[in-house]
């Protein structure tokens, strides 16, 4: 059903162009070596980019941490310093979108484990010239977003929102292009919808469980049900429906 049905033949929207530009300037700009033109590696991107909002938000908090106490910044040891950095950084964390590995919180998703717990956990190294790089010359630190498997996907880091899961497999909805993700480690599946479309919360659900059920028939029913198939893919809906070959 869905090779006979390819919903990117008769729904044609995508990612705003400019956001597109400002996910392969990235791209270019860290080395990263992704394929724009491949749905997964801007995935990937986007989860770059909002990592990178990440950093520079614990980097600007830790700054103004350091110019509101700067007079007493010699009279305060790295674990004091520390201590309070990170009851100032409690109310920022929870805005900031993480997922855990290994046990850890991950805010950055392009670092390893032991510079995300240092951002976490240790805020005030920061201050320590080893780590001054940090703050502009990092790419020698970057691992592949892809090292995290599918869980800077599920956390939301992406623009498109999780929406179900079952084992290896994860879909996401994206409201402003009105698409599923259905994602493997390896794999990436898009079915877009039609796109004055305007599905609910609870259907949006519902059609997530058909695609990890891989229960196609449903899902294009529930579309054309739904009026969610353009009105050209719904009369070839309709066709393949009475001609019996499914």
């Amino acid at each position: 059903m869905k090779d006979l049905l390819k919903l990117e033949r008769y729904h044609k929207q995508a990612w705003d162009k400019n956001k597109v530009k400002e996910l392969e300037a990235l791209n270019k700009q860290f080395s990263l070596n992704l394929d724009c033109k491949e749905t997964y590696d801007l995935l990937r991107l986007q989860v770059f980019q909002e990592s990178l909002k990440n950093k520079t938000a614990f980097e600007n908090e830790f700054n103004k941490f350091h110019q509101v106490h700067v007079d007493m910044w010699e009279n305060m040891t790295f674990k004091e310093r520390n201590f309070f950095i990170q009851k100032d950084m409690n109310e920022l964390k929870q805005g900031l979108k993480n997922f855990e590995y290994h046990g850890k919180v991950y805010h950055i998703a392009f670092f390893n484990e032991l510079l995300n717990v240092l951002y976490d956990e240790q805020t005030a190294i920061l201050d320590l010239p080893q780590y001054f790089k940090l703050y502009n010359d990092f790419e020698k630190e970057i691992v592949p977003i892809k090292t995290y498997g599918l869980k800077p996907l599920l956390a939301n880091m992406a623009w498109p929102k999780a929406i179900a899961q079952k084992g290896e497999c994860v879909i996401l909805f994206d409201r402003d292009i009105n698409t599923f993700f259905k994602l493997t480690v390896e794999t990436c599946e898009t079915y877009p919808l039609y796109e004055k479309s305007s599905p609910n919360q609870s259907l949006i659900i519902d059609l997530a469980k058909l695609l990890l059920k891989e229960e196609y028939l449903s899902f294009f029913a529930a579309l054309e049900a739904n009026e969610m198939m353009s009105p050209r893919l719904e009369k070839k809906f309709k066709r393949v429906l009475k001609r019996g070959v499914l």
